[in-house]
């Protein structure tokens, strides 16, 4: 029996990860600020359990989830990979898609 079920690598290198905090209008967001989120995804502020260290890890190096882009953003950055956008759409009310193209069109706004 093959341990890798046949399995290929279909990416390696770094893959850039933009992680976008939404507010929507009566405020709701998920908890924590920027900083902390950019440290639970990316490690940092010296957070060791993170998904940018996993994949690295489970990958043996040969993946990296990255908050280095090809164009400098980081005006627009609240926090090292942490875009914030407010939308004016309720979470509670909206359907996924209708929260998906508001945030879309924030995240093209401030960019």
């Amino acid at each position: 029996r093959k341990l890798n079920a046949g399995y290929k690598v279909q990416f390696e290198g770094k893959s850039p990860v933009l992680v976008v905090k939404i507010t929507d209008r009566d405020g709701l967001a998920v908890e924590g600020n920027a900083t902390y989120i950019s440290d639970k995804v990316f490690g940092t502020s010296g957070d060791d359990i993170n998904p940018a260290k996993g994949f690295k890890d489970c990958s043996f190096g040969k993946f990296e989830l990255t908050n280095e882009y090809s164009v400098n953003i980081d005006d627009k950055l609240s926090a090292p990979g942490v875009l914030e956008v407010d939308i004016n759409i309720s979470f509670e009310s909206s359907s996924q898609s209708a929260i998906r193209s508001a945030t879309q069109q924030a995240v093209e706004t401030k960019s």
